[in-house]
């Protein structure tokens, strides 16, 4: 399935992993991160924000990996505390006098523990002119969970 902005499809309560590849730039320009958000929008703990620096939570439900042109968090859904009500996936540019025009595009596949891909998307960086970017969420919509492409950015960071 490809996703464009603001789409959402239903996403297997399993062991997923987001790749999300980067064209167009060099790794050491583009930090990537996910948030584990309570219901109130907002990070509990310094535990709940997956980066560079911290490459996965105490609980290694959220995992990142990283390659010169390509980054994957693997989520464990099922194990992802109760608390959590969201996960988003965000990409920052490391020289604010950047901005997403710089990046070609980003490929994204979603995919679930046997790499069967569930969906994709493609963000361009085409007249863009923010240097944060929220990719999309993971979210708890009833008894499941389910992702949406968000593809929104901001010039003033995240």
């Amino acid at each position: 399935m490809e996703l464009v902005a603001g789409a959402n499809t239903i996403i297997p309560t399993s062991l997923i992993s987001i790749e999300i590849q980067f064209f167009g730039i060099d790794s050491s320009e583009l930090d990537f991160s996910a948030y584990s958000l309570a219901t109130n929008a907002k990070v509990c703990s310094d535990d709940d924000m997956i980066f560079y620096g911290q490459l996965h939570n105490k609980s290694q439900t959220i995992k990142l990996t990283q390659t010169s042109s390509s980054v994957c968090f693997q989520i464990n859904l099922p194990e992802v505390s109760p608390q959590i009500n969201k996960i988003s996936i965000c990409a920052t540019l490391a020289n604010e006098q950047q901005d997403f025009s710089s990046v070609n595009y980003l490929n994204i596949n979603i995919k679930i523990k046997n790499s069967n891909i569930i969906a994709t998307s493609k963000i361009t960086g085409q007249n863009r002119s923010e240097v944060a970017l929220i990719i999309g969420e993971f979210y708890r919509y009833q008894q499941s969970w389910k992702f949406r492409l968000i593809s929104q950015g901001f010039n003033g960071g995240l």
